[in-house]
């Protein structure tokens, strides 16, 4: 914590998760592992990608596309889209944790569906 933490005032804290100042600032105390996206992950031949949804608010996202099945008729597939949240309220856990993104992977890959997980 930097000297400019130890004078704001707290106004809330969920400990061990997160401390709220009156600023309007959250600290998260408790970090997630974050896993990078993976071009082609080996076990469900998912793709997924990081993107930005607004960078005024921080919003991001990670897409997870699932392998495409070769055809010899160039048809156009369409997949169900999921908007993914992810569990602790925007407070706590991330889009990009590693329990996360393993599910999204299993999901993605059995449903054929394409997933977007908001962070």
């Amino acid at each position: 914590m930097d000297s400019s933490t130890k004078e704001k005032e707290v106004v809330s804290e969920l400990l061990p998760y997160l401390r709220v100042y009156k600023d309007g600032t959250v600290e998260r105390l408790l970090g997630s592992p974050h896993v990078p996206p993976s071009l082609h992950d080996p076990e469900t031949d998912v793709t997924s990608k990081d993107i930005i949804i607004s960078q005024d608010s921080n919003s991001s996202a990670r897409l997870y596309l699932p392998k495409l099945a070769q055809s010899h008729h160039h048809h156009h597939k369409e997949f169900p889209i999921l908007v993914y949240f992810h569990g602790g309220g925007f407070c706590i856990g991330s889009a990009f944790s590693l329990d996360d993104h393993r599910y999204l992977n299993i999901l993605t890959s059995q449903a054929k569906i394409v997933a977007a997980s908001v962070e």
